[in-house]
């Protein structure tokens, strides 16, 4: 509860995932890994926890989790929901930190052509845009954006969408 509280205050969003078990997982949660010799804990990710260990077949609900509310998807088909953001990389003294500036969760509503559903919580503006879009060819959520393009499928474990 104090990382979700501490993720609205500072006017940023989170994903989170239901699985067809009903269990849920999202970037807030830590995860504890043993390597025999050390015990570590970090932060849940997407590449590694959900489409690294093969679950992204399993999704069966994604939501994009706002100051200003929480957008749902139901998940039809495997393989077919995403996320990802974008950022800007500056340098703090002597080491660069990546500062988000958007985040988006959606869903591939027809992989014959790329069409998608989709929610993008803009870090500038601090608003939710849920929108019709195309992940061949993904387009601004508002005036003053460039436009992203075609998305990397595979990078986001997206599976039978049509080139």
């Amino acid at each position: 509860m104090f990382r979700q509280m501490r993720t609205f205050l500072l006017g940023e969003s989170y994903w989170k995932v239901v699985f067809a078990s009903g269990k849920e997982l999202s970037e807030l949660d830590t995860k504890t890994i043993s390597d025999g010799s050390s015990i570590r804990v970090r932060e849940v990710e997407w590449l590694e926890d959900i489409i690294g260990a093969m679950e992204l077949r399993n999704v069966k609900e994604a939501m994009l989790c706002t100051p200003q509310g929480v957008a749902h998807f139901a998940v039809s088909e495997p393989y077919s929901v995403f996320q990802f953001s974008r950022g800007t990389q500056v340098l703090i003294g002597a080491r660069t930190e990546r500062i988000k500036n958007m985040q988006c969760v959606g869903v591939v509503t027809d992989k014959e052509i790329g069409n998608c559903e989709c929610a993008i919580w803009d870090m500038q503006t601090r608003q939710l845009y849920t929108m019709h879009n195309n992940v061949r060819d993904f387009q601004p959520w508002r005036a003053g954006v460039a436009p992203i393009g075609a998305l990397a499928l595979s990078a986001l474990g997206l599976r039978g969408v049509a080139l």
